[in-house]
């Protein structure tokens, strides 16, 4: 299945974040994200997730930690890890701290 995301904004890490993921089905267990945005991302972790499955991530970056529910929109399979997209149910709130929190880093990584 092809999700098609209607959002302008998604940023994409140089390197994947590492997160913790507590799932419906699957369990408790680390994944790394790939890429955000306030209403999505991208996961990848060595879990067996089904489509629309119920999911809780937290993470931090820049040491602002966010925690998010979500339900798995797409899935790829590539052996030995799969990559999901995350729809999130994210508040307002969620949202502004990420957005503010991901302009600081994509500052640093300019100056760096």
């Amino acid at each position: 299945m092809h999700y098609k995301r209607d959002e302008p904004f998604r940023y994409q890490f140089k390197q994947p974040i590492q997160a913790q993921i507590d799932t419906s089905t699957a369990g408790v267990g680390s994944c790394k994200i790939i890429n955000v945005s306030p209403s999505g991302m991208k996961i990848r972790t060595d879990l067996q997730l089904s489509l629309s499955e119920n999911t809780y991530i937290q993470y931090s970056i820049l040491d602002e930690f966010f925690q998010v529910n979500g339900n798995v929109v797409w899935t790829m399979d590539y052996g030995d890890y799969n990559e999901y997209g995350l729809s999130l149910q994210s508040s307002d709130d969620y949202k502004n701290s990420l957005v503010e929190t991901l302009k600081k880093l994509a500052r640093i990584q300019l100056n760096n």
